[in-house]
């Protein structure tokens, strides 16, 4: 046979997108070692052996997904850095309950322990810990659980993700509240499995992104990527006991990204109206370390049976 002629459909900040024209109707998602920090893009530096580890929890989290009976886009691992998937069309125009086959343009986050955006908004004093269950506005320890999971959403196709609640985010997707919560009822459920394998691989699963299309008509089914370091914030069980937070996913680079004064350089850059500003150079030893704990979490994760 000859052999598969790809063409790149999208170059993201860490996963290139191929169409083989030879299989219509499917993508290629090809995992990248590059990585992107606050919605500025890909960071031209790369983290060693973090494609491989995208891939391998990518993989484990959509067979965890088939075991719980759950739809999803994932066709079947390409290589050790690809997958192939069904394609889910992006529409652009105005969506309605009546649409079929589509990308819902929200990602579905599910938190469950005090961390990453969050942790900083309580910080920030952008959000009140007692509006999440908290008994005081002093803000916990990160790590801390949530007095309740919280569930919420944000834009997806926008040039910067925004938060985005009831009638608004059900407009914007085209979804009535019966289809809102049939979805939420999904990835919960979902959400509780990864749980339960991440903990039975040594970790503790924080908080989770998920996307989903409308598909065969208005099917809720799991696409994109999900459960992997890059979406999910893993945090090793065993140190996280002596409340120390180990961060095993890109977490851990954000969290260096903060230090460096990058994060603020963005937020500033944004308030003023100005160009994004670029990444600073990051030490090689930050990389590896960074590459050490994402092949960690995926070797672990791996070898986990549901």
């Amino acid at each position: 046979m000859p052999p598969s002629k790809l063409t790149l459909v999208r170059r993201g900040s860490s996963t290139n997108i191929h169409r083989d024209e030879s299989r219509p109707g499917e993508l290629i998602f090809e995992f990248c070692d590059n990585f992107s920090a606050f919605d500025v893009g890909r960071c031209d530096q790369g983290i060693p052996g973090k494609a491989v580890a995208m891939c391998t929890t990518a993989v484990k989290s959509f067979e965890i997904a088939r075991v719980l009976g759950i739809p999803t886009h994932f066709v079947g691992k390409r290589s050790d850095i690809s997958i192939r998937v069904r394609e889910v069309p992006i529409v652009r125009e105005w969506l309605t309950s009546e649409s079929t086959n589509y990308f819902v343009p929200l990602e579905w986050i599910s938190r469950f322990r005090l961390s990453g955006s969050l942790l900083r908004d309580f910080r920030d004093e952008k959000k009140l810990p007692t509006s999440y269950g908290f008994a005081t506005n002093a803000v916990p320890p990160e790590g801390t659980p949530l007095p309740w999971p919280v569930n919420h959403v944000t834009t997806k196709l926008e040039k910067v993700d925004r938060e985005i609640v009831g009638l608004e985010g059900r407009e914007l997707a085209g979804l009535t509240e019966k289809d809102e919560a049939r979805i939420w009822a999904m990835l919960n459920v979902l959400s509780g499995g990864l749980n339960l394998a991440w903990s039975m691989a040594g970790f503790v699963r924080f908080d989770g992104k998920m996307e989903v299309g409308m598909m065969n008509g208005r099917t809720p089914t799991v696409v994109d990527r999900f459960g992997t370091p890059d979406e999910d914030r893993p945090v090793l069980a065993s140190a996280l006991k002596d409340r120390v937070v180990e961060h095993y996913g890109k977490e851990f680079l954000m969290q260096y990204l903060i230090r460096s004064g990058f994060k603020k350089a963005v937020d500033a850059a944004r308030k003023a109206g100005t160009p994004d500003p670029t990444y600073p150079n990051i030490p090689e030893e930050v990389l590896l370390e960074a590459g050490r704990r994402y092949s960690v979490f995926a070797e672990a994760y791996e070898k986990v049976t549901l």
